[in-house]
């Protein structure tokens, strides 16, 4: 299996890169979806034949575009918030490893880097690690030796699976939390402060997030 923290750069497509074109066919009013190989189209003789084709079977090479594919939107490649292109390429690097690797053991969606992660990492902080962040993997994991009807046996800490570090500010992010019976979807939280907060990706508010001076959810909830 390979590390999350392996060097070897994923970034390029891969060699038998199979991407998806929309045509319009005979007998059909919209565009249909057809696949497409190094610039051959797939069909059914292609399959077939796709191993003496391009050297590998036709399974593999799908999964594996697929993989790519799904790593540019996780890592949110596209978006022009990205400084550069050696920190997004990194930022991919990472999160292709983990889709490889099978992400949490889990074939649950992933939610793609917020604006404020990317900013994180524009802004120098390092990735420690990548997750999801649904409701099957929130971000926050408790240890415990057992889960026996809704309660954790002997606890010994917490694990956090979306965190960022940069010098002596600690950062992660996480889904799903209930406060004064008021319920966010995404939140974060900072070495630099002992509240909890609301995702914020106004690039203006960047600042105040990191260093914990945003209005915190235990104020906001409390007033509500």
């Amino acid at each position: 299996m390979l590390s999350l923290f392996s060097s070897k750069i994923m970034t390029e497509k891969p060699k038998n890169y199979i991407v998806t074109k929309w045509e319009y066919r005979k007998g059909f009013k919209f565009k249909q979806p057809y696949d497409y190989c190094n610039g051959i189209k797939i069909t059914s003789e292609t399959i077939a034949n796709f191993k003496k084709i391009f050297g590998v079977d036709f399974t593999s090479a799908r999964k594996e575009s697929y993989l790519y594919n799904s790593t540019l939107v996780d890592c949110n490649y596209k978006s022009e918030l990205w400084k550069d292109e050696k920190t997004k390429n990194k930022a991919f690097d990472k999160i292709h490893l983990f889709n490889i690797n099978g992400k949490s053991g889990s074939s649950s969606s992933t939610t793609a880097l917020f604006p404020f992660e990317i900013f994180l990492l524009n802004d120098g902080f390092e990735m420690l690690s990548f997750c999801e962040l649904n409701a099957i993997n929130s971000g926050v994991q408790i240890i415990a030796d057992k889960f026996v009807n809704d309660a954790f046996i002997n606890p010994t800490g917490i694990k956090y699976n979306r965190c960022y570090n940069k010098k002596d500010n600690f950062i992660y992010v996480a889904f799903g939390i209930e406060i004064n019976n008021k319920k966010t979807n995404f939140y974060f939280q900072t070495t630099k402060s002992n509240y909890t907060f609301q995702v914020d990706n106004n690039i203006d508010n960047y600042k105040q997030a990191i260093n914990g001076k945003l209005k915190p959810l235990e104020l906001v909830f409390s007033e509500a």
